[in-house]
């Protein structure tokens, strides 16, 4: 699978996301 720089950006940008949105839903259920 090839993927360009403007598509892996994508990727990563999205994938930064979840995680981030991820964290936040621990760090809620945790306080």
């Amino acid at each position: 699978m090839q993927l360009t720089m403007r598509e892996q950006e994508k990727m990563m940008i999205s994938l930064a996301a979840m995680i981030a949105q991820r964290r936040k839903d621990k760090g809620i259920k945790l306080n």
